[in-house]
């Protein structure tokens, strides 16, 4: 694990971007869920109030998970399973916080349920992987190119 002396102002960057996919994916579960209607905005306020907790689970997680160290260039399996690890525990982290902390004996109701919990885990891994997957490593296209061009013969 990186030193938090020794993170850069790209790592900042970087864990400002995993922050704002996991709210991103957040607020999409949530909207999905529950179709964008009344009950969506019922539990807006309550989502608002335990937000700021859980983005600060996700900062935690994404540093003890290394998202923000990682070169950025192009995807290995490496991140590939980081991401999958930090979403997994944020989706359990948002289970633990739904089960116990809001829970039917204090509000009355599940705030968020089975349903937004597995969406959350799918957006946030597809949030998280947005900017990896499409691009390539660098000089991958022009390595293609090169194989692709027909030499010419030798006549001699």
């Amino acid at each position: 694990m990186t030193r938090f002396s020794h993170l850069t102002l790209r790592n900042l960057l970087i864990g400002v971007h995993d922050v704002l996919a996991t709210t991103l994916a957040f607020f999409a579960a949530f909207y999905l869920r529950f179709d964008g209607g009344y009950l969506f905005y019922a539990r807006l306020p309550l989502l608002l109030a335990i937000l700021p907790y859980f983005l600060a689970i996700g900062i935690l997680v994404a540093y003890v998970f290394r998202l923000t160290t990682t070169k950025w260039r192009f995807i290995s399996l490496r991140d590939a399973l980081n991401i999958l690890r930090v979403a997994t525990v944020m989706s359990l982290a948002l289970l633990v916080l739904d089960y116990v902390l809001v829970s039917p004996s204090l509000r009355g109701s599940y705030l968020v349920g089975k349903v937004t919990i597995v969406l959350f885990w799918f957006l946030d891994i597809a949030a998280l992987l947005n900017v990896l997957v499409p691009f390539p490593p660098r000089g991958c296209d022009e390595s293609l190119m090169r194989q692709r061009r027909p030499r010419p013969l030798r006549t001699s």
